[in-house]
């Protein structure tokens, strides 16, 4: 059947997308793919291993690798990781302890940021990931990121630029941006 729930979308070639959903009945990751030709594939859903309990994000850095994350029943972050070689890679949890959806963003190629709203107390965490230095950033804090937030969402406005905009539980919008410092 037909997956049904929130979806994310993103492009990686002219003329084509891929849609991803979280599927309302079994709670699992759906992906979709259309080709610049005009034809789609099959829905394909990453089974049990990847479950999660909020909307997917999806980010790519390139036409040839998307990384998707979602939440596990364990509150923590889960990934699996797309290239045009050798296809879908097996879903990994990559820590985290978050109440809310992930927001990732690519400043640039081999590069991207993810951003959460830490589940104890409500501040925002970050994690990059850049394969070209090693991969993977321990989950770090900031001062300039505290607060009691309910949602997190960012846009890259280049490779030394990254907005963050927040909302609070008690539904006011903030916004930080880094440009090597968070402001």
């Amino acid at each position: 059947g037909t997956p049904r729930g929130e979806m994310a979308a993103l492009s990686r070639e002219v003329n084509g997308w891929d849609l991803f959903m979280r599927d309302y009945a079994t709670e699992q990751i759906c992906t979709k793919h259309r080709y610049p030709a005009g034809t789609y594939t099959n829905w394909q859903c990453f089974g049990e291993s990847f479950k999660t309990t909020v909307p997917p994000t999806v980010v790519s850095w390139c036409a040839n690798r998307m990384d998707v994350f979602g939440v596990g029943t364990n509150n923590q972050v889960i990934h699996v990781a797309w290239n045009s070689t050798t296809g879908w890679a097996t879903p990994v949890f990559i820590g985290g302890d978050t109440k809310a959806s992930v927001a990732a963003v690519s400043r640039g190629l081999y590069q991207f940021d993810l951003f959460i709203t830490d589940r104890n107390s409500g501040s925002i965490l970050t994690r990059s990931y850049y394969d070209r230095a090693g991969g993977w950033t321990p989950w770090s804090y900031s001062t300039a990121l505290a607060g009691d937030f309910s949602s997190v969402s960012a846009v890259a406005q280049s490779a030394n630029r990254l907005d963050v905009l927040t909302q609070s539980v008690d539904g006011d919008t903030y916004w930080k941006w880094w440009d090597g410092t968070w402001h």
